[in-house]
């Protein structure tokens, strides 16, 4: 089954895909598919039969613009199954079923892999929540009715379904993977209202607030039509190794009149203009040819971004909007020219309830000679453009879509940045033999200040079976990162018009294998088994030890976590370090063994007790 995607939109909410956009799988040549295989076991090792079984995958190379694909498939008497999944994608997989006799539903985790990762065992050993969702206070906004659900299956896909409310504000979800999923309250125009965990079931609007707001321009003239948002929370992203690791969602509450002042209504636990803690609050004013500002409370309060000190408190918000000139550019890529691309920015605003950054996306419209223009918020960094997948023709006619790497800019309000005259670079991934690669995740990104930024302005890559590759980057000093289950590979784009074509060779992994027993000497079968890094002598220096520590931060929740097989043995892989000692541990069924300390390449044996 196949949902909407969600995007956020110029308020940072959620907006429809363009007619470009959602065509882009459509231009795609017919992928190279095999099947992805695996098993379902319990969390005793056994098979489930039967297990309904999901794989998902992004529908274009840049999940910032893309659709989602699922397939599904079910579990033979043996837990194997077989499902059709493109080569060289990234791939989400999922399980449910019945692993009881009364019947009791239970699932799995959702399992980062790709076509040809031998051992792909998913565990459905995790209780599904399986009871009405209630919501409460949607009386106090008739004016927003009909209120809808939206259920997010797995938040970092997308992957949400519309569920309507009965009578009573109740409804209940469909049965979804074991993680943090997310809901979100909307109202009759699609706007969210609430963002929340699914997990914690019930959920109550607040009652209605009213305050007062006032904007001005930095001359002290009041700013008419000026746009108030109301910030209402944040939809969890956990794939933060592509993309930003939050998306906040964002509420437009009102506009100013010609006086620059505004009543907007909010949904608050108290008034914040009374009460001495109210819940944290955050809210923004912005209009065009202005910088936005953004203003609010956790323990103190701030304005236009600034803390105001302690006891002081506003009778009223009042914004300030400084006339800003853009920060332009020109897109000029090759291929389709896309009709928008976003932007996303992240604030230095620090607060002290744990709100360490302020993350902001914009649909940013294309004129006709390709000009992108827009103003940020004064204390703006780490600016980052997104443009959907390039369409190009080949020497043979055939038509395929290639990502595309725009800058990151760092530090920066005003100016021009050249966002145009991307260049192709195609790359191949082999193994030290020389054999092609294919199952394997690489990612382009951008260098900026001396570090990687892989989030958010990284391109996932499509591999082909025969471990080649191509993108168009727009600046210098991005890198290509591979890394599969065997090993990593990385490498510079200083000047991409020199580097047309990159081999990428791959390195091995470091191994620790090992088995898990009880303390009769037998095996025990579906236990999972982590490794945690304790000490690190010496460290990685220079920028190759920039490029492996993020390579490491990318593979490790698929490197570091494994299942014993029906024999108890494991085999678990990771970056090797200088001077690196690894604990190990096995768990299963809330019990959990000793530590022990290992080094890279040891032989290990866990004894269950």
């Amino acid at each position: 089954m196949a949902f909407a995607p969600a995007l956020p939109d110029d308020a940072g909410m959620h907006w429809s895909l363009p007619p470009l956009f959602g065509c882009l799988s459509f231009l795609l040549p017919a992928q190279d598919q095999r099947p992805l295989i695996g098993r379902v076991v319990d969390a005793a090792g056994e098979p489930v039969a039967g297990a309904e079984v999901t794989v998902a995958w992004s529908g274009a190379d840049q999940p910032e613009l893309a659709s989602t694909t699922t397939a599904n498939g079910e579990a033979d008497g043996r837990g194997y199954f077989k499902i059709q999944a493109p080569v060289g994608r990234r791939l989400w997989v999922w399980a449910i079923g019945k692993n009881d006799e009364a019947g009791k539903y239970a699932a799995s985790e959702v399992i980062d892999c790709v076509v040809g990762m031998p051992r792909l065992q998913v565990v459905v050993d995790k209780d599904l929540f399986d009871r009405p969702i209630q919501v409460t206070g949607l009386d106090g906004w008739p004016e927003l009715a009909p209120f809808t659900l939206r259920y997010h299956l797995v938040p970092f896909l997308d992957l949400a379904v519309d569920l309507p409310l009965d009578a009573q504000g109740a409804c209940r979800p469909p049965r979804r993977p074991h993680t943090t999923s997310w809901v979100q309250l909307l109202d009759a125009r699609g706007n969210p209202w609430l963002c929340e965990r699914a997990n914690e079931g019930d959920l109550k609007l607040p009652a209605a607030q009213s305050l007062p707001i006032e904007v001005v321009d930095d001359a002290g003239k009041p700013v008419a039509d000026a746009e108030i948002l109301h910030r209402i929370g944040d939809l969890r992203d956990w794939s933060a190794r592509y993309g930003s690791t939050q998306r906040e969602c964002w509420q437009v509450v009102g506009k100013t009149d010609a006086d620059g002042k505004a009543i907007v209504k909010v949904a608050l636990a108290e008034d914040p203009l009374q009460a001495e803690k109210p819940r944290d609050l955050l809210l923004m004013a912005r209009k065009n040819g202005h910088a936005p500002s953004h203003g609010g409370f956790d323990e103190k309060w701030f304005l236009d971004g600034v803390q105001l000190g302690d006891g002081e408190k506003p009778k009223a918000f009042k914004f300030t909007l400084a006339k800003a000139e853009p920060l332009t550019g020109v897109l000029a890529l090759p291929g389709t020219r896309p009709p928008a691309v976003l932007v996303r920015w992240t604030s230095k605003i620090k607060f002290q309830n744990g709100w360490t950054h302020l993350d902001r996306s914009e649909r940013l419209p294309v004129a006709a000679d390709g000009t992108i223009a827009v103003a940020l918020p004064s204390d703006a960094y780490q600016v980052a453009f997104f443009a959907p997948p390039v369409e190009l023709v080949a020497e043979d006619g055939r038509r395929r879509l290639v990502p595309v790497v725009l800058p990151t800019v760092g530090e920066t309000r005003t100016g021009r940045v050249e966002l145009g005259g991307a260049k192709s670079v195609k790359f191949t991934i082999a193994s030290a033999d020389g054999s092609p690669l294919g199952a394997m995740q690489v990612l382009a990104c951008n260098e900026v200040n001396g570090n990687l930024a892989t989030s958010p302005a990284a391109a996932v890559l499509q591999v082909s079976a025969s471990g080649s590759g191509e993108v168009l980057v727009a600046s210098a000093g991005a890198w290509l990162l591979a890394f599969g289950e065997q090993g990593y590979a990385f490498a510079r784009l200083a000047d991409p018009a020199a580097s047309s074509k990159v081999e990428l060779k791959l390195e091995p992994f470091a191994a620790v294998r090992g088995q898990v027993v009880d303390d009769q000497g037998q095996p025990v079968p579906g236990a999972r088994v982590s490794v945690h890094r304790t000490s690190s002598r010496g460290g990685m220096r220079g920028a190759d030890g920039m490029v492996l520590d993020t390579i490491a931060s990318l593979a490790r929740s698929q490197m570091d976590r494994v299942v014993t097989d029906a024999e108890g043995k494991f085999v678990m892989r990771f970056l090797p370090r200088p001077g690196l000692t690894m604990q190990a541990r096995a768990s299963k069924g809330g019990k959990q063994t000793e530590s022990f300390a290992v080094e890279e390449g040891a032989e290990v044996s866990l004894v269950w007790k």
